[in-house]
């Protein structure tokens, strides 16, 4: 008895993709280097600089662990997105300040037709 076979189909072959890029290592910054930043921009003594940047953070701090909305121009909206329970760690969200973006109500009158 003679067997007939058919040449079986190979598998495709997934297409050749790109490997991810490597994401870039973020920087930290480190407060003595936020100070020194601070002090070069202002021209104050280091001292002062320090104790009203200490002051700063603590409030945020506070506020953010009631729960409250920050809204820091230039920087934008923070806000606590969880909290698993009270007095834990936050997760924050920052929606940065766009200055050249316009509300949703400039925009419309912009569009809008003048009437004569």
């Amino acid at each position: 008895m003679v067997t007939k076979t058919t040449p079986r189909k190979k598998a495709a072959e997934p297409e050749a993709t790109e490997a991810p890029a490597a994401k870039e290592p973020s920087i930290t910054s480190k407060m003595p280097d936020l100070l020194d930043v601070v002090v070069e921009k202002t021209g104050q003594k280091r001292s002062s600089v320090k104790s009203a940047v200490d002051a700063f953070l603590a409030v945020m701090a506070e506020r953010l662990g009631k729960g409250e909305d920050l809204m820091l121009p230039p920087l934008g909206k923070l806000r606590v997105v969880k909290q698993k329970e009270e007095g834990g760690p936050l997760t924050l969200r920052l929606r940065p300040h766009n200055p050249d973006a316009k509300s949703d109500k400039n925009a419309k009158e912009s569009l809008a037709e003048a009437d004569d």
